[in-house]
This record gives structure tokens, sequence and C-alpha cells, in this order.
């Protein structure tokens, strides 16, 4: 359990670095908060996200799925309806007509749907199948993980060189490879190297991928609409990472 300790220590870091590095980016005419916009997205996400989870035991036809998935569906609706009415929304919709926005949530939804799944599935496989020890879990892992900052940082500073959309497309092509690879090296006696290859070509297609993201997130909005943006993508992260 001490893991989970981890997340605090660290994140408590990056909040204080952030503090300090960032620069500020609020809307100077922000107004007061879209509480109406608040409750409405909240009910789409907890409806939505307990549908998913209830289904892997009840199954997606059980009463209490659909209705929570119904449940989601008319509360979505509201919010769409309630987003596009509201003098100062949570989330102003037409920032989704910009191309580079709508393409960036949808690659950051697409990207963490799979990166959640290569780790808890094939630790889960290494563990119940194979038999391998947490220890030894984490260091199949560790090159994956380790590439992944790596190519995060080298992606970050040669952005503004090779470019989001060259950026984006390498990055979900060496992140596809990568996932095609260790599904091929995955087996009850795998060989160590080239799963540890291909999970580690999988982290360089993580890290080579999110940086570009929230950079095209970011940059297709105003200044003063980045927290906006940022949320969003953000959202679409989470929502791909527990579906």
């Amino acid at each position: 359990r001490g893991i989970f300790w981890f997340n605090l220590v660290f994140g408590l870091a990056a909040l204080i670095l952030a503090a300090v590095v960032l620069p500020e980016s609020a809307d100077p005419e922000a107004h007061r908060v879209d509480t109406a916009g608040a409750l409405l997205g909240a009910a789409v996400l907890a409806t939505l996200m307990f549908a998913i989870i209830d289904a892997e035991t009840a199954g997606f036809a059980a009463p209490p799925v659909i209705a929570l998935f119904a449940a989601s569906a008319l509360a979505a609706a509201a919010f769409i309806w309630w987003e596009s009415r509201a003098a100062h929304p949570l989330l102003d919709l037409k920032i989704f007509r910009v191309a580079a926005f709508t393409t960036a949530n949808v690659v950051a939804f697409c990207t963490y749907f799979a990166t959640f799944a290569v780790f808890f599935f094939t630790a889960l496989y290494l563990f119940e199948v194979v038999g391998l020890s947490g220890y030894r879990i984490a260091l199949v892992f560790l090159p994956m993980t380790a590439l992944m900052i790596v190519a995060s940082v080298v992606t970050g500073r040669w952005l503004a060189t090779i470019g989001v959309r060259w950026a984006v497309a390498a990055g979900c092509l060496l992140f596809a490879a990568g996932l095609w690879w260790s599904d091929l090296s995955l087996s009850p006696h795998p060989h160590y190297w080239p799963l540890l290859t291909a999970l580690a070509l999988t982290g360089i297609g993580i890290g080579a991928t999110v940086v570009p993201i929230t950079s095209s997130a970011l940059s297709a909005v105003p200044p003063e609409r980045s927290g906006m943006a940022a949320s969003a993508t953000n959202t679409s992260r989470e929502i791909g990472a527990v579906t």
C-alpha cells in the first residue's frame, strides 16, 4: 500500500514546481463557475464510468447497466444543451470546431485507452499466467517507463522543429508497433528480451504521443482558454483510461 504515497509526494512536487515555473494564463475576463454545467458534466462521467465498471461483472445487458448508460446519455444531452446556451460555459463547445483541438482529444482518448490496457492486462497476464512476482513484473516494465519519460522530454524539445502533426503520427505508429510486438511476445513462457524490447518501443510511442497531444490542444485555443482546453484533454484521457 505504501506505493500509493509516491503519487502524493510526486504530485506535491509537481504542484510546487508548476507554481514557481509556469506563467499565469487565467482569463482576465473570467466569470463565476458554471455550476450547472459542472454538475451535469459530473453526472455524465459518473454514470458512464459506473456503467462500464458494473458491466464487467453484470454484463452490458443487465438492467442497472442499461439504466446507467441511459442516464449518462440523457445527462450528456442536457450538458450539451446547457453549455450551448450558457453565457459563460464550463466547456465552450465551439472549440470543437477546431480540427486540431478535436483531433487532440480523440488521440488522447485512444492513447490512454491503449496505455492503461497494456499496463493492466500485461501485468495481470504476467502475474496470473506466467507466475512472475511483483518485483520481476516491475523490472519488465522498467525500460518502458524510463523510455516513456525520455521520449516525452526529447519530443518536447524537438516539437518546434518536426511539428505537431508528424510528432503525433510518428508517436502513434511507434505505439501501435509496440503493442503489436508485445502481443506477439506474450506467452505462458515468454522470452523476456523480445518482451522487454516490445514494451520499451511501446513506451517510446506513448511518450512521443502525449506531449504533442497537449501542445496541439493548447495551441488550438486562445491563451485565456488554455485551462478549458487542458481540462477537456485530461478528461478525454481519463475516460479512455477507465474505459
